[in-house]
Order: structure tokens, then sequence, then C-alpha cells
């Protein structure tokens, strides 16, 4: 401060000395209003999040119905008989995606129909023969396509 302003506070009139400046402002409720508000959109972010999660990046489109991807693989065994195995492979995912399993054992699904055990076994074992043993005839063993398209049904139907 230079002396002029000393010299204006010195003239101050003293009728204005006994006004008093008013409180101070608390800031405390307007953290807690922010804090509030933060927390607020962090929660809509994180459920946001999560249903995005749940949805799969993966699937762009709806998948091929399970007969359908079944017809193509009768086709293409039909066209070419010498990749039996390749053939034997896709087949067995399909079979593992279709009945929503892990892995194929020899165990069959729990709520598989008792009528359709034995066929379950059946598959399996040929399944397992073509995919696994690589010096078979190219007749010993056929695909198993419908026992496939009968195992799936029945559980289209269960659903």
């Amino acid at each position: 401060m230079n002396e002029n302003d000393v010299q204006a506070l010195k003239n101050i009139s003293p009728q204005l000395a006994d006004i008093e400046l008013p409180a101070a402002v608390e800031m405390w409720p307007w953290y807690a209003a922010l804090l509030l508000i933060l927390s607020i959109v962090a929660t809509a972010a994180r459920l946001a999040q999560i249903k995005r999660r749940k949805q799969s990046p993966y699937i762009k489109h709806a998948p091929l119905p399970a007969e359908i991807a079944l017809q193509r693989l009768a086709e293409l065994a039909h066209q070419d008989l010498s990749d039996r195995r390749a053939i034997a492979f896709r087949l067995a995912t399909l079979l593992r995606l279709g009945m929503e399993l892990q892995q194929l054992t020899e165990q069959p699904p729990a709520d598989l129909a008792p009528a359709l055990r034995e066929q379950w076994l059946f598959v399996f074992k040929q399944l397992t023969t073509l995919r696994y043993q690589n010096n078979l005839p190219t007749q010993q063993t056929s695909l198993p396509f419908e026992q496939i398209e009968t195992l799936l049904l029945s559980r289209v139907n269960l659903c």
C-alpha cells in the first residue's frame, strides 16, 4: 500500500466504520452436493458398463440355427469325402455348442431324455473315431448327421 491508500483509509467516514462484512459462505454443502453428483454419475457409468458386458460384442447378427449349419456340413460331406476328419470336428463343435456343453464327454447331458442316451453314446463314439484316428478307410464309419439332428432337436424341444 502506498501513502495515498493509507490516507484514504484514514478519511473513511466514522459512519461506515461500524459496518461488518457478512460471514463467509460455508463450502461443505457444495462439496457434499458435488460428491453426491459424482457418485451418481459413477454408478450410472458402472451399470452401463455391466449392461454392455452382458451383451456379447462378438455377436453382430443372430447366429445360424443348428439345422442350417448341419445341412451345410452335410452338403460339404457329400461334395468332398476325403476331408471327413475336418467335418467330424465341425460336427462335434456343432453338437457341443447346440447342447450348450463345455466339452463333449461320453457321459450324456443330464437333461437328455433317457431314450436318447444310447444314441448319444453312438454319436460320441463315431465322432471320436472319426476325429482321432487318421488311418480309417473312408467307407468304414459314416458321419452321424441324422443322429446329431435328433439330439439337437431334442435340446430345442426342452427350451
